[in-house]
C-alpha cells in the first residue's frame, strides 16, 4: 500500500497534482515489468480540506522490475520472503536464545513453548507466519545451505597476489551468520562472518 499526500513523519500534506490517477496508471504500465494494475482510491478531506490517494497492489508470486534507462532494476526485500518448507524446527534455538538474552537483553520463552517463540519471531520478521524468512534462515538457521544452497562463502587462498589454479587452500564456509556471545560480548561460537575472518 502506498499513500500519496502523506509525508514520512505521518503529516497529511494533501494531493497537489491534477490527473494523478492517470499518471499512476501510466507509471505502472510503462515503468514496471511486467506491468501491474493497482487499485487506486482518493480519500477526500482526511485532514481539513486535504485529500490523499491510496494505491494498493496485491502480493504476487512473480518478480517485477523497475524499467528505467532501458534496463531492469530489481527492488526486492528478499530477506522478508518466506522459505517454503522451513519451520521453527529449522532454526538454532541456542543462537536465538543467546541473541535475545545477551544482545537484545530481553526474556526468552522456554524451548518447548513453540507458540510464544513463533509469535516473537514473526514480530521480528525472522519468521513469516509458519515459515522461516530468508533473513531469519541466514541469521539463525541450523543449516542455511539446506534451504538456500547458494549462500555461504567460498574461500580461497593463493600463494601470490594473483589467482591461479594451484590454490593453497580452498574451503566452503557455511552456517548461520549470527555468532554466540557470552555476557561480556566475547565470541563463544563463530558465525559465518567470524569464520571468514578466521580464514583470512
Amino acid at each position: 500500500m502506498l499513500l500519496l499526500g502523506v509525508e514520512k513523519d505521518g503529516r497529511v500534506s494533501g494531493l497537489v497534482r491534477e490527473g494523478l490517477e492517470e499518471r499512476v496508471m501510466t507509471v505502472c504500465r510503462e515503468k514496471i515489468r511486467p506491468a501491474i494494475i493497482p487499485f487506486f482510491e482518493i480519500v477526500p478531506n482526511v485532514d481539513r480540506d486535504s485529500s490523499i490517494a491510496i494505491i494498493r497492489v496485491t502480493r504476487g508470486y512473480g518478480v517485477h522490475a523497475l524499467w528505467h534507462d532501458n534496463a531492469n532494476q530489481y527492488l526486492i526485500r528478499a530477506e522478508r520472503q518466506p522459505i517454503s518448507g522451513a519451520t521453527l524446527a529449522d532454526l538454532d534455538l541456542k543462537r536465538l536464545r543467546n541473541y535475545f538474552s545477551n544482545v537484545r537483553q530481553q526474556d526468552v520463552p522456554m524451548d518447548e513453548d513453540a507458540e510464544t517463540w513463533r509469535s516473537l519471531l514473526v514480530n521480528m520478521e525472522i519468521m513469516v507466519e509458519e515459515s522461516v524468512s530468508v533473513g531469519g534462515m541466514l541469521l539463525f538457521g541450523l543449516m542455511p545451505s539446506r534451504f538456500l544452497p547458494h549462500v555461504g562463502i567460498d574461500a580461497v587462498a593463493h600463494a601470490g597476489s594473483g589467482q591461479d589454479y594451484n590454490a593453497l587452500v580452498r574451503t566452503k564456509l557455511r552456517g548461520p551468520m549470527t555468532p554466540i556471545l557470552d555476557q561480556s560480548g566475547s565470541i563463544l561460537e563463530n558465525g559465518l562472518v567470524e569464520q571468514a575472518l578466521s580464514f583470512v
